[in-house]
């Protein structure tokens, strides 16, 4: 999820990393609809400020609303791309198939 690089400062973007690392292992991410995903996020907000302050759902629904903009953009100017870029990395990685695990 590309929610932490939507913001600037440093330890807010560690605790929604931290959230999102915790949501991606323990969820199947791909069934989650965004009203279910955006509850998951109720808890590391009472350690944001902004969020804190601005209201817990315009918080996070200002974030997705980047995050939508951003992943647009992406797609749209996608031939610019080099190889090294992040994004791209992120949906090769998402692609690719998972080992079965062995019973």
């Amino acid at each position: 999820m590309l929610l932490p690089l939507m913001v600037d400062d440093k330890s807010t973007k560690k605790l929604l990393q931290e959230r999102v690392n915790h949501i991606l292992d323990n969820y199947y991410v791909d069934k989650l609809s965004f009203t279910k995903i955006k509850p998951l996020f109720q808890y590391t907000l009472w350690d944001i400020h902004e969020a804190v302050n601005q209201g817990f759902n315009s918080y996070l629904d200002s974030l997705f609303a980047k995050v939508d903009r951003f992943s647009k953009y992406h797609k749209k100017n996608k031939k610019e791309c080099s190889s090294k870029c992040f994004i791209c990395k992120m949906e090769v990685k998402k692609n690719e198939r998972k080992k079965p695990r062995i019973c």
